[in-house]
């Protein structure tokens, strides 16, 4: 939203604001990194903008560091490799498409 505030937090206190705006998915360090299923980049705890409201209410958010984004920690997964879930489907979804001839 226009106005808000996006703060500027040293390392401990980032990666603590992230682990309560993220209750999706733990965070164990600033440099892990996330895809946004917005705009489809990899951002990582570092580059994610923690936002307070411009009047001061509201609890802090979470939100994707890409301009134009409004992407929030639920639109947020895990990197291929450190999701099985997301590694299955994209190999079931890959075996599925080998038998499909053109």
């Amino acid at each position: 939203m226009d106005g808000d505030l996006i703060l500027s937090l040293g390392d401990q206190e980032k990666l603590a604001a992230l682990r309560e705006v993220d209750l999706y998915r733990q965070w164990h360090s600033l440099d892990e990194e996330r895809r946004c299923l917005e705009c489809g980049l990899p951002i990582t705890g570092r580059q994610i903008q923690i936002v307070l409201y411009a009047d001061g209410s509201g609890p802090l958010r979470g939100q994707c560091p890409t301009s134009k984004c409004s992407s929030i920690p639920m639109d947020w997964s895990l990197p291929r490799d450190a999701d099985p879930i997301m590694r299955e489907t994209e190999e079931a979804a890959a075996t599925a498409h080998a038998f499909v001839s053109p």
